[in-house]
């Protein structure tokens, strides 16, 4: 059970968009696409490094574009959904292995500069490549759909962060 208040209504928006591709949006603790239960996992409460190291890496694929975390990571959860059939058996058995390697590497006694090249496999790694991929190119040829999309979303999550009393930084 969520105890924060109007994070319905977040759902509700991302759940609204998602309708064509057959999944849906429920609040989680970080960014994920769950294909065993066609659910992307949604944060708006991200850890900033793992955000800045996600955006880093969109930025170095898109420079042209300038888009909001949140954002990229949700149209990124999407690309996992709209590429699964572009990974085979053995490309999917070969980064399921490196997800497990790169999680397990990730400890609390890693540098900065450590830290950030696990996430930068992470992020090379077939299926994460060809999800931003997706996103970007969904972004690039949506323009207006995706402005409209946003505008919409983000006043919600102001909402939210109001509601909640939670302070953006």
């Amino acid at each position: 059970m969520n105890t924060f208040k109007d994070i319905d209504i977040i759902d509700n928006i991302l759940n609204e968009f998602l309708k064509p591709y057959g999944v849906s949006a429920e609040f989680g603790a970080n960014f994920a696409y769950w294909y065993e239960q066609d659910k992307i996992e949604y944060s708006v409460l991200m850890p900033e490094q793992a955000s800045d190291w996600f955006m880093e890496n969109f930025n170095r694929l898109a420079p042209d574009i300038k888009c909001d975390p949140f954002l990229a990571s949700f149209l990124h959860e999407i690309g996992h959904v709209e590429t699964m059939h572009l990974i085979d058996n053995i490309e999917e058995c070969y980064c399921r292995d490196n997800k497990e390697r790169i999680s397990n590497s990730l400890t609390d006694f890693l540098t900065e500069e450590e830290e950030k090249q696990l996430y930068q496999e992470y992020f090379d790694l077939p299926d994460e490549y060809e999800a931003t991929m997706w996103a970007i190119n969904y972004i690039r040829n949506n323009e207006d759909k995706i402005t409209e999309f946003w505008n919409k979303l983000k006043t919600a999550i102001v909402a939210f962060f109001e509601a909640n009393e939670i302070e953006v930084a």
